[in-house]
């Protein structure tokens, strides 16, 4: 139920930086679990959740087949939807960018057309020139050849103009909208979690009333009782974190584990968190 709990504090060092060993501090989270006055309406619920299930246990294997398959095609769902919901909403932040700098990104795209129409304007004139040279019948085959040469030369020498623009434009629209960039990767992002969340209590919701549906009112009361559990032990789950961060800065500690490794040498914070959760 419990996962490896660090929180690291960041404290404010007056006259500059100290060589101090960095301060470590430890809490039995087990313990903590342990405190009915704590974890005592959890432990309950627990027991109640546990039992419907030994009530329901006969109706549920019937079921289970059919639940393993709604819930399979739930997760396919959800990772389908998820995926479409991700492609259109790349989409939509895309067009924004592209209309947002559509002005400056023609400027840029005509700026390099310029400049590569200007280049290839002065390597076929100097092509031109070799052409005209090489169309002489009294020149030698070393002559032709140095002639070749320059031509290949000219070619190169335009090819390098262009990609070195390219590049030097590319580096100013990147620049330009970095800022816009990865705003809209922040977006993105927080959409994805926002998504996906969404997505799976929809499955979930569906799961649980054609649970509800198959095994009537047991069912409905243990899922009331799951649902309690659930927002309990966030509420718990904070306030422990908030019990942990206050006592860490009155012990001026930097770091906070909630298991000891070895070589570690930590102060034990556990009855002061217990102190600060049982005056709530």
């Amino acid at each position: 139920m419990f996962t490896l709990f660090l929180m690291i504090f960041t404290l404010a060092l007056l006259g500059g930086c100290s060589e101090a060993p960095v301060r470590i501090g430890v809490f039995d989270r087990a313990k903590i679990a342990r405190e009915k006055a704590v974890f005592g309406e959890v432990n309950a619920l627990n027991a109640e959740i546990a039992l419907l299930e030994e009530l329901m246990r006969d109706k549920k294997d019937q079921l289970r087949e059919e639940l393993q398959e709604m819930e399979e095609e739930a997760n396919e769902s959800l990772k389908r939807e998820w995926t479409e919901g991700m492609e259109e909403r790349e989409e939509k932040l895309n067009n924004a960018l592209n209309e947002k700098f559509k002005g400056f990104l023609a400027e840029k795209n005509q700026e390099m057309q310029d400049f590569i129409a200007s280049v290839e304007n002065e390597a076929n004139k100097k092509l031109d020139e070799i052409t005209k040279k090489a169309a002489s019948p009294l020149l030698t085959e070393m002559q032709l050849a140095d002639l070749e040469k320059e031509a290949d030369e000219a070619k190169k020498q335009a090819d390098e103009k262009i990609k070195a623009k390219d590049a030097r434009i590319q580096k100013e629209i990147n620049d330009t909208l970095a800022d816009s960039r990865a705003a809209a990767k922040r977006n993105l992002d927080e959409y994805a979690v926002t998504l996906r969340e969404k997505l799976t209590e929809e499955r979930k919701k569906q799961l649980r009333e054609f649970a509800e549906e198959q095994l009537g009112d047991d069912q409905k009361k243990q899922n009331d009782l799951l649902a309690r559990r659930e927002a309990l032990q966030k509420s718990i789950d904070e306030r422990i974190n908030k019990a942990v961060e206050a006592a860490a800065k009155e012990k001026k500690l930097e770091i906070v584990l909630s298991q000891v490794f070895s070589n570690v040498k930590a102060v034990d914070i556990t009855g002061d968190v217990m102190a600060i959760l049982l005056k709530k």
